[in-house]
């Protein structure tokens, strides 16, 4: 009932003049008393003798232009305790409600934030990592992250790439979820990053590289790089790079040399090259019927996939879920763990990701990975991939 007799008046705002703001160019009327109840910011600037304001009767704000825009949206909140939230103006209200401390309003932007961050445009979710970082709201930022990883093959073509800042590129380069072509794509997007930087933070970024998951004409490449022209960054690179040689070389023999790859450096991420999707595939799936497709089939980087996989999805009884169970037989891998990927995708951009449970493998075993998928993401677009990780 309260609320419903505060929208009343402030219908009739332009009627009764308590205080005067002015923001920009725009001037505006209001209560003291509606303002000071709820922005601890505004309470103290209408009644503490501390501050000149409290006096006054025309009170002059100064905020950036974009959120002078939208300020008339936010002391409507005052009045109504209610506020249509949207992509336009949720960025300025955000940080008004930060800014003068009121609280229910910028709880009700993060939930809007969180909830459409997944169909938003890189440019928009990347801005909003930004604002999420700013605020120190530490959920939102890591959303924002889990998407713009997932999206990361999008994110270092676009033209925002060159211009993010260190700390996010390191967030990026840390993230074992990251979805890109390859790890070869991902250093050329570095390296193209760090040229904008005349190099600058290389020593620090690069051993965030997997090169242990580059092919061997990729290794070459990098050898052959820019950046080897430096004589620190060159040896630095060497030193990286035979690390990538050693897990080639003992892989197979870790069991009896009592070796460890279990670091980060030698995992594999969410790279497309591992896709093994089509639409024939999505087809099968959605009938029942086993698809057979050819995938990787080592934990080491090769150019060819040739190992054969035989996925079904089965439907749990009366349950709008199933299970995508893939089987591979003739795997050539050593001994370690094994993982099914499924990327759903929205317009072309990874909304979701969906992973099987790390499997054990040891050579020549029977491999069945399981993933539960629920019937309606069938309908989606998804990217099937599987990677093999040692151990």
């Amino acid at each position: 009932m309260i609320h419903s007799k505060l929208e009343s008046v402030y219908d009739r705002i332009n009627y009764i003049i308590i205080a005067l703001y002015k923001v920009g160019t725009q001037v505006f009327y209001c209560h003291k008393f509606i303002l000071a109840n709820s922005s601890e910011v505004f309470k103290v600037m209408m009644y503490s003798s501390c501050w000149p304001e409290s006096k006054m009767s025309e009170i002059i704000l100064r905020e950036h232009e974009r959120h002078c825009k939208q300020f008339e949206k936010f002391l409507a909140y005052f009045y109504k305790s209610e506020v249509t939230v949207c992509q336009k103006c949720v960025d300025s209200l955000i940080f008004l409600a930060d800014k003068y401390l009121v609280g229910n309003l910028k709880n009700l932007c993060v939930t809007y934030m969180a909830e459409q961050v997944r169909h938003m445009s890189i440019q928009r979710t990347l801005e909003w990592f930004k604002t999420a970082r700013f605020l120190c709201l530490e959920d939102l930022s890591q959303k924002c992250l889990e998407i713009i990883c997932w999206n990361s093959y999008e994110v270092v073509e676009s033209p925002d790439w060159k211009n993010l800042d260190k700390e996010l590129v390191l967030s990026m380069l840390k993230n074992s979820d990251l979805v890109i072509q390859g790890e070869y794509t991902l250093f050329l997007a570095l390296l193209n990053w760090l040229t904008e930087r005349t190099l600058a933070h290389a020593s620090e970024l690069l051993p965030f590289i997997r090169f242990s998951q580059m092919k061997v004409y990729e290794l070459q490449a990098v050898k052959n790089s820019i950046l080897c022209q430096d004589k620190e960054l060159k040896s630095l690179i060497k030193k990286l790079v035979s690390k990538a040689y050693k897990l080639r070389a003992l892989l197979s023999h870790q069991s009896e040399l009592n070796l460890s790859f279990g670091k980060d450096y030698y995992k594999p991420r969410n790279y497309l090259d591992f896709s093994v999707d089509d639409f024939k595939l999505r087809e099968n799936i959605r009938c029942g019927i086993t698809s057979t497709v050819q995938a990787i089939s080592s934990a080491i980087p090769s150019e060819t996939c040739n190992a054969e996989w035989q996925l079904t999805y089965r439907k749990f009884n009366n349950a709008n879920t199933g299970s995508l169970r893939f089987v591979c037989q003739n795997s050539e891998a050593g001994e370690g763990f094994a993982q099914a990927v499924i990327l759903i995708k929205e317009s072309l951009r990874v909304i979701n990701v969906i992973k099987s449970d790390v499997t054990t493998y040891a050579p020549q075993a029977h491999l069945a990975l399981d993933v539960s998928l629920p019937e309606g993401n069938l309908r989606e677009n998804l990217t099937i991939l599987i990677k093999f990780i040692p151990k």
